[in-house]
């Protein structure tokens, strides 16, 4: 899907070129340039903001999952509010992160689809 998103905005691009430079219509032409331009550029600042963020959640996840288990090999009451909450927390953007992997695969690291809910 965002495979096409692309491609539209590389064809906005080289379609608006060949309008401009030709002067069949130069104003469409730039305003398709101007479009295909804005478009990519759009796109290259959020991929790698996108991917950060989901590599951060990552990690909150392994160190929220790492927390339970400790607290749970000591003997300690998990049961409180706190952690019910941040294990919510967790499982909530999991799956959040795994339906958007299906359908926006380049903005996801393909590791959310190991990831299973925590308990």
């Amino acid at each position: 899907m965002i495979g096409v998103w692309i491609l539209i905005g590389i064809v906005a691009l080289i379609v608006g070129g060949i309008l401009a430079w030709n002067l069949w219509d130069e104003d469409v032409g730039l305003i398709l340039m101007g479009f295909g331009g804005m478009f990519l550029f759009i796109f290259c600042i959020t991929f790698p903001i996108c991917r950060a963020e989901e590599r951060s959640k990552i990690i909150e996840y392994n160190a929220t999952k790492t927390s339970i288990e400790a607290a749970r090999s000591n003997g300690e009451s998990i049961e409180n509010y706190a952690m019910q909450q941040k294990i919510i927390d967790i499982n909530n953007w999991l799956a959040t992160a795994q339906y958007w992997n299906g359908k926006a695969d380049m903005f996801y690291p393909d590791e959310i689809e190991a990831l299973v809910p925590l308990k």
